[in-house]
């Protein structure tokens, strides 16, 4: 199998026709993903965030684990989870409503459209846990 700049054999899309991309060393689902880990990596430069994370695993419930894209502080000191979204599969629903019940902070949807990137729309939990209460891995 011969790889590509994706990583993937020529003619091979991902399940939801994603292409997976490599940007400083690091593999990225989707040129969305990537590209607002750009975005996400000038802030961290500009002072803007701090603490930036990839691919944070939180334990939503005894057996589901939730893997937003990224994980940063921002400068009020609120831990604050990315995703970054094209297609919602009914797997991301259902996590999204566990997110609302047990999320360990604010969830941010992000999507890609022609101009740049928008705020699709913003989960709070109903009870945010203290950091010893969270199942954060």
């Amino acid at each position: 199998m011969r790889l590509t700049r994706g990583g993937f054999a020529k003619g091979v899309r991902s399940k939801y026709g994603a292409h997976p991309v490599f940007l400083n060393g690091r593999r990225f689902a989707s040129k969305a993903e990537g590209g607002y880990a750009v975005v996400l990596q000038e802030q961290l430069r500009l002072g803007l965030i701090a603490h930036l994370d990839y691919q944070p695993r939180v334990k939503l419930t005894t057996f589901i684990t939730y893997v937003p894209d990224f994980k940063y502080t921002a400068k009020t000191g609120i831990v604050v989870y990315v995703d970054v979204k094209g297609f919602e599969t009914p797997e991301f629903k259902l996590k999204e409503k566990l997110w609302i019940e047990f999320g360990p902070g604010r969830l941010i949807i992000i999507k890609k459209r022609a101009k740049g990137y928008i705020t699709d729309r913003v989960v709070d939990p109903i009870h945010v846990c203290k950091s010893s209460d969270c199942m954060v891995d």
